[in-house]
């Protein structure tokens, strides 16, 4: 497969070799000891990780990927991510595998944070690669299989521990519901008063000015879709190229299930289509339906379900309003303008209801 990449790929690249150590050299000798493996080279940062503290070092089991958890992820979160992570090793599903301390333990917490040990997947990455046409449309084709059957393999699976995302259950409740993001909602506005950054300002006016139509529209779009009784299942939260290691055009690994939680099989589907973005029509939809296409060659989805698809993709992205609003007091970042684009995409939802309901069979 012919590929180039990218000038961000190659700068991303670049970055990640002359930063300092994501995870500092004594804590990766601390962890490393915790597991039982020698050192055998220098760690280096994973080249193009994102958010979280990746390193990857060479030990006598091979190479491996040292990651650190963010710290809103406890202990119970981390437990449940694990155990999917093992029924999928279980089920022969293509996952990074998951290394155990010589006591059985899958991760480790360090005054430093929680650490947990995977092994190195070689292959290709090509999120971020110039591809040809015919090529780019074929990776997206498999990805769409590896969704969905990342989805069917895993209907059913209770996980172990619990997320702060998603349902609790397969019949429980959300477990942030339409009082905390009213509380939340509350919160903002409070934090929102004392801006004084001219940008950030404008930005955050936008934002308060629609917060009140945000919300209602988000908990009558709630209430509508629980009605539905829509497919829940474990979703990826975070599925895309960027999160596959390809093998071969029709084989790719899946990574990074820090997201991994019980949700309508919907919200995937809404989190990776959005992604395929054009300026001229919003979404790119030749690259929509390559990735349909392969997703209901494994996983069909009836048509009733389907219909729930604008007011799911609406739903969420109204949410995406206040998490990303959030995210600006949290961590910082340009977030306040992605709140703005999601309360732009929630309305383009709305008028595109039909464009929406035709990518099932582009």
């Amino acid at each position: 497969m012919i590929h180039f990449p990218r000038p961000s790929s190659l700068i991303a690249f670049l970055r990640s070799r002359l930063r300092p150590l994501d995870i500092g050299g004594d804590v990766v000798q601390q962890v490393m000891a915790n597991y039982g493996l020698s050192i055998m080279g220098k760690p280096a940062n994973l080249a193009l990780s994102r958010r979280t503290g990746n390193v990857v070092i060479s030990t006598n089991a091979g190479r491996v990927v040292l990651k650190r958890y963010r710290n809103h992820l406890q202990n119970e979160g981390i437990q449940y991510i694990h155990s999917i992570l093992a029924c999928l090793g279980e089920l022969a599903f293509p996952v990074p595998r998951l290394f155990h301390t010589p006591s059985g333990a899958d991760y480790i917490s360090l005054n430093a944070g929680r650490f947990a040990v995977f092994e190195f997947v070689s292959g290709s990455n090509y999120s971020l690669d110039f591809l040809l046409p015919s090529d780019r449309h074929r990776l997206i084709e498999t990805s769409g299989k590896t969704l969905a059957s990342f989805h069917k393999i895993l209907r059913g699976f209770q996980p172990a521990g619990a997320h702060h995302l998603g349902f609790i259950s397969y019949t429980g409740g959300w477990q942030r519901d339409a009082a905390w993001f009213a509380n939340k909602l509350h919160e903002l506005r409070e934090r929102s008063m004392v801006i004084s950054n001219v940008a950030d300002r404008k930005n955050v006016d936008f934002l308060v000015s629609h917060a009140q139509e945000t919300f209602d529209e988000f908990c009558r779009l709630d209430e509508k879709l629980q009605k539905a009784n829509l497919m829940r299942t474990i979703i990826h939260g975070d599925f895309g190229l960027h999160n596959l290691i390809f093998k071969r055009d029709d084989h790719a690994v899946l990574t990074d299930f820090e997201t991994a939680r019980i949700e309508w099989r919907l919200a995937d589907l809404v989190s990776t289509l959005s992604r395929s973005r054009s300026a001229e029509t919003m979404y790119h939809l030749e690259a929509v339906g390559h990735f349909m296409a392969g997703y209901q060659s494994v996983d069909p989805m009836p048509e009733e379900e389907w219909q729930s698809l604008p007011d799911v993709w609406r739903f969420f992205k109204l949410r995406s309003v206040f998490i990303n609003w959030n995210s600006y007091f949290e961590r910082g970042g340009d977030k306040l303008s992605s709140a703005i684009d999601m309360y732009h995409q929630a309305a383009w939802a709305k008028v595109n209801n039909l464009t929406l309901l035709k990518l099932r069979n582009l």
